[in-house]
């Protein structure tokens, strides 16, 4: 089981689906993610997409260090329904929104309004898949500036980012790396 490092859910458990179909980012990670961000930002302001959801560990942090909303995308039936359990269990049905559906497509057909928001991008290694949201969030231009986007890939990876990305912090665990930027 995952615990909710700090914030107001601090100590609450989360479930998890059983197998290897998820890669639950490691406590020490999520803080350090939480920590880089809280010390820049203020996540009040904003709301999260945890994109690749699968524990869905990084939106529950969101949300429990201030996040206003935050919806969970994953396209796993078993990954979905334990989301939606740990939102149900944590009563957070009014601020969290699960989707079973395929990340990318939504991110196509989505026209951005309101303030900024905080992308969590964490899919699965070895695939594109993280290419392909960097692309479709570059493509969305103005409409999101000022959003934060946080990637968790292995550290050996490389992406081509669009020059409005502001990367502002890097952090290495292990093989894991996150970046951090600033749509500007």
């Amino acid at each position: 089981m995952l615990r909710i490092i700090s914030g107001r859910l601090k100590g609450k458990k989360l479930k998890t689906p059983k197998g290897s179909q998820t890669r639950p980012t490691l406590e020490k990670t999520r803080d350090a993610l939480y920590n880089v961000l809280q010390s820049r930002y203020p996540l009040e302001a904003y709301e999260a997409f945890d994109l690749f959801s699968g524990s869905g560990a990084l939106g529950f942090e969101a949300y429990s260090r201030g996040a206003q909303k935050v919806f969970f995308f994953e396209n796993n039936r078993q990954g979905y329904r334990q989301l939606r359990q740990n939102v149900a269990l944590l009563s957070l049905e009014s601020c969290c929104t699960v989707y079973n559906t395929d990340t990318i497509q939504w991110l196509k057909n989505q026209s951005w309004q309101g303030g900024p928001k905080l992308f969590l991008l964490d899919p699965p290694y070895q695939t594109e898949l993280a290419q392909k949201t960097i692309d479709i969030i570059a493509s969305k231009g103005k409409s999101l500036a000022e959003s934060l986007l946080v990637i968790e890939t292995e550290i050996n990876v490389a992406f081509d980012y669009p020059v409005f990305f502001h990367l502002f912090q890097q952090k290495i665990f292990g093989k894991t790396r996150l970046d951090f930027f600033e749509i500007k």
